[in-house]
């Protein structure tokens, strides 16, 4: 019975299960005697649904925080491919292929696909003209402010990405940890459950109050 449930619907039945079980007098004297069942006993099954419904929200929390980690990382790293894109056709177009200045430059080639190798590549652009302003001399629209722009633009993009990464290892934790919760639950839930179809079984009134119903 609970052994199918999702892990909501788990939370919901259980509590039914044990609160019923330990609040209504003829059940638990039922329980209690050969079976062994005490209020310890259903109020510890009760801090399990308590566990799971905590790790439910915060699995719930935790993969809000990824989306939206992931959505401010694929944004500034479209911002800073548009940005370095444009700054460095301007460069390609002031810089004579072959020099020093092209190389140093990373003019080379296409821009980098991926993020790392596109941050390192934009990195190292931006942090070249940083290091030595005379490089831009005579790039139309690549400013010392163009420059800090796009220097800073490098640096946000791999804030977000580190962000996005740290997010989604927190979000698979909170997996792990309302799945252990969810197994705990099932486990302690579904021997009272049986227990109680034997204890109760000729009084399908009080199994229907434990959420037990006949199928």
């Amino acid at each position: 019975m609970f052994g199918s449930l999702a892990p909501d619907q788990l939370v919901a039945r259980s509590r039914t299960l044990y609160t019923n079980a330990r609040d209504t007098p003829a059940i638990a004297t039922v329980l209690a005697d050969p079976y062994g069942y005490t209020t310890a006993d259903f109020d510890d099954g009760l801090a399990r649904v308590q566990a799971l419904q905590q790790a439910i929200a915060d699995r719930a929390r935790e993969y809000g925080e990824q989306y939206t980690a992931t959505e401010a990382s694929d944004d500034a790293t479209a911002d800073l491919e548009a940005l370095f894109a444009a700054h460095r056709r301007l460069a390609r177009a002031a810089v004579g292929r072959g020099t020093a200045r092209y190389g140093a430059l990373g003019l080379a080639g296409k821009i980098a696909d991926g993020e790392a190798a596109l941050f390192d590549q934009a990195g190292t652009f931006y942090q070249a003209l940083t290091d030595d302003p005379a490089l831009a001399d005579g790039i139309r629209g690549l400013t010392p402010a163009a420059v800090a722009a796009g220097l800073a633009a490098v640096e946000a993009a791999r804030v977000a990405e580190d962000t996005q990464v740290k997010e989604t290892g927190e979000a698979q934790r909170a997996t792990v940890t309302r799945d252990a919760a969810t197994r705990a639950l099932r486990v302690h839930a579904s021997e009272l459950a049986e227990v109680a179809k034997v204890a109760l079984a000729s009084q399908p009134q009080l199994r229907e109050l434990l959420g037990l119903l006949e199928r």
